[in-house]
């Protein structure tokens, strides 16, 4: 769905910040972060720009985010002292549920292969997006360590914590600072974590709020993305949430990424974006006859539309 400013009289149009660069077909990115960054992430990826999206899975928090950042800039390797085994399944506290495998061998070396094409996306990246979803996080009480997944294990093994604003600031301005010629494009996930909570859910992404716009003020390096506020103000109705009530549908999925676009991608690109939309609409057609003329041209249509997205 198209972003369009509709009369304001029946809704509030968020206004977005004049940034000072635009993401082209020559830049690198990479994003960390909530289900949201998977959207966005997966959406650039569609659109052939050159991204790298969540590469030990979904983080929920900050710390966690961190964490992962932490690992991709030092070149990190996992050994069998980060696993655990669990459900018949070996897994890790830094990867979501979905890494999991049978045996160290198999998830040392799958996961490893990913971490070092992340490492290197993250070294000669242009872009971060990282999207916080909730300021609460799990720590593993054994090991004193934040988990970026729980498992499904007992609660009885984890300590509930929120963290603070100054930590948050903290911790992303070393990134900054060490990362001066990468820009952090930071969001804040609309999607509530109720689980915590009504109340919690509101503390706790107010924390991430104020964190963002903190850290925007404070390095030139970081952005601050308003995606909260949009869902708050101009799709401020259920019928832009899924059937669970908290995930955006995906007709406000394509509202964000059009906003993504219009705001912080090269007009040089959309061309191109529009030409990878029409093949991807193509190819989605399911011929009931494919030995007719209409069929044949459909993909001497896709051939053409394929070669001209490469170039």
């Amino acid at each position: 769905m198209k972003r369009v400013n509709e009369d304001s009289r029946w809704k509030t149009i968020v206004k977005f910040p004049d940034y000072n660069f635009k993401i082209d077909y020559s830049s690198k990115l990479l994003a960390l972060g909530s289900c949201f960054a998977n959207e966005i992430g997966d959406y650039l990826y569609k659109m052939k720009f050159d991204i790298c999206v969540n590469p030990t899975g979904v983080l929920f928090n900050p710390w966690s985010i961190a964490q992962i950042l932490d690992i991709l800039s030092n070149n990190y390797k996992f050994t069998s002292d980060d696993l655990f085994y669990n459900q018949e399944l070996y897994c890790s506290f830094y990867h979501s549920s979905l890494f999991s495998k049978y045996s160290k061998e198999e998830f040392l070396n799958n996961n490893n292969k990913i971490i070092e094409l992340a490492s290197s996306q993250f070294n000669n990246s242009d872009y971060v997006i990282l999207t916080f979803g909730t300021s609460w996080v799990y720590r593993h009480i054994e090991t004193n360590l934040i988990v970026s997944n729980c498992h499904k294990m007992h609660p009885s093994i984890f300590k509930r914590e929120s963290l603070d604003i100054d930590d948050i600031v903290e911790m992303y301005s070393k990134f900054a600072q060490k990362f001066s010629n990468k820009k952090f494009i930071i969001t804040v996930s609309p999607i509530r974590h109720l689980k915590d909570g009504a109340i919690e859910n509101s503390v706790s992404k107010a924390k991430l709020l104020i964190s963002a716009n903190e850290l925007a003020k404070k390095h030139s390096n970081i952005y601050y993305l308003p995606i909260y506020e949009l869902f708050i103000d101009e799709l401020r109705d259920y019928r832009f949430y899924g059937a669970d009530m908290v995930h955006p549908s995906d007709i406000a999925i394509d509202y964000v990424c059009d906003v993504f676009k219009n705001n912080l991608i090269s007009d040089k690109c959309y061309s191109r974006m529009e030409d990878i939309d029409k093949l991807i609409q193509l190819k989605s057609h399911k011929p009931f006859f494919t030995q007719t003329e209409s069929y044949k041209k459909l993909l001497a249509k896709i051939e053409d539309l394929e070669q001209k997205v490469k170039k």
